[in-house]
């Protein structure tokens, strides 16, 4: 040990002094016997260091607790996130809509008066106001409103014009979104109706994945007044695609038979 200890002091003399009278600058790799640079090691804490400091403190965060995967290109992560940050939210449910029908004016009044907004959050006070149904949001509730009320006045269907129901059927699908296909097509089934017949002549059948599909459920015996609001609701508010062209026949069904639906639940009970 005393040996040891003598020859490190003896090995640092020498090296102090090697540094202290030579005129170039003494290599330590010589002395560690390996490469070393104090350079290139301030230089790689340098940059680690600026590549975690470009990195937000939310993506720490979310890479913490596994709800982002971790990236080789911090520099990216960085710039995605910006952009998703810069990015503006959806404004569907505030799209102005244009004004209802006379028709579905009153219709809706009617809802209103049974009580089937009375959980909506856009109709400000209690007094009923036809304007606040002129965005998307509010258009989208009428459509669920109505719903529920063809679930509670199922009686009244039996009493509805059927030829008007069958000119609606053989149009086709308001939208190739499934519960509104779904609808149509339970009508078209009603009314036995090939499912063929109408999807040829569609304008939505080239996005539509519901293509001469028969519906699975149900029977042909009886109609769900459901149903066939979930369909005539939304030709009355022409909430349909901008391809889909809707006759002036369609729209003299639709108009009875709401005005028909409208007079049956004040009679019918």
């Amino acid at each position: 040990m005393i040996y040891l200890k003598k020859f490190n002091s003896w090995r640092f003399r020498t090296v102090a002094s090697t540094c202290l009278n030579s005129s170039t600058p003494y290599q330590f790799s010589s002395f560690l016997g390996r490469p070393f640079s104090f350079s290139a090691q301030i230089e790689k804490e340098s940059t680690s260091s600026d590549s975690v400091a470009k990195k937000p403190l939310g993506v720490f965060f979310q890479e913490a607790v596994g709800l982002l995967e971790k990236s080789e290109n911090k520099e990216l992560k960085v710039k995605s996130v910006k952009l998703m940050k810069s990015t503006p939210l959806s404004m569907e449910d505030h799209t102005v809509c244009k004004e209802l029908s006379p028709d579905m004016a009153l219709f809706v009044a009617h809802l209103y008066n049974e009580g089937y907004f009375k959980y909506s959050n856009f109709l400000s006070g209690k007094k009923f106001d036809i304007t606040c149904f002129e965005n998307s949001y509010a258009r989208n509730y009428i459509t669920y409103a109505a719903k529920q009320f063809g679930r509670d006045h199922q009686e009244i269907v039996k009493w509805l014009s059927g030829s008007d129901l069958k000119t609606i059927a053989l149009f086709g699908c308001p939208s190739i979104a499934k519960q509104n296909v779904l609808s149509a097509k339970r009508l078209r089934k009603y009314f036995r109706i090939q499912e063929d017949n109408v999807c040829s002549k569609c304008a939505l059948k080239a996005s539509c994945k519901f293509v001469n599909q028969n519906v699975r459920k149900g029977d042909r015996t009886n109609l769900h007044l459901a149903a066939v609001l979930r369909v005539i609701i939304l030709y009355a508010l022409e909430s349909v695609p901008p391809q889909l062209v809707i006759p002036d026949e369609i729209k003299a069904s639709v108009r009875r038979l709401l005005m028909d639906i409208l007079r049956l639940s004040q009679t019918v009970s």
